[in-house]
């Protein structure tokens, strides 16, 4: 009995790949516009809180407008949420925010942003994760005769 071929991986998988590249490098932009609005958000949010607190080192400290605000965007997400929960959390830090325009709303507003786009952020490395795996796993059967381009890959 003659046994089966094995399926070959035709062109249009490797199309598949390029397409899923530039897929993420469309992805890649709309995600470094979202995150250049979340951090312009929390700098007005700074500059505000700032001057509102001028006085008051503790609520400064809290509400996050002293120190650097991290450059990872992981990180930058949890500090700006918990920034973000602080002034939420204070009925004084709210009532002297709201008369400069950031009252519970708005508040609620910035920080759902950041909180949607660390769900989305987890999301997308989930999903790259599994591009990943399909891809590692499909190269090594293509490139299993060319053990220089796998170490290329580091496969």
């Amino acid at each position: 009995m003659p046994r089966p071929e094995k399926s070959q991986p035709t062109r249009a998988s490797g199309q598949h790949y390029l397409l899923n590249i530039h897929t993420l490098a469309s992805d890649a932009a709309q995600r470094d516009a979202a995150e250049a609005a979340a951090r312009a958000g929390l700098a007005d949010f700074r500059k505000i809180a700032r001057q509102v607190f001028k006085d008051n080192a503790n609520a400064q400290s809290n509400v996050g407008v002293t120190g650097r605000v991290p450059d990872d965007e992981e990180k930058f997400l949890t500090f700006a949420t918990a920034a973000y929960e602080s002034a939420l959390s204070h009925s004084t830090y709210l009532t002297a925010l709201s008369r400069r325009g950031y009252a519970q709303a708005a508040l609620q507003a910035e920080q759902a942003k950041a909180a949607v786009r660390a769900t989305t952020l987890r999301d997308e490395a989930k999903s790259l994760d599994a591009w990943w795996a399909e891809f590692r796993a499909v190269a090594q059967v293509v490139l299993k005769d060319r053990p220089d381009l796998l170490g290329l890959l580091g496969l």
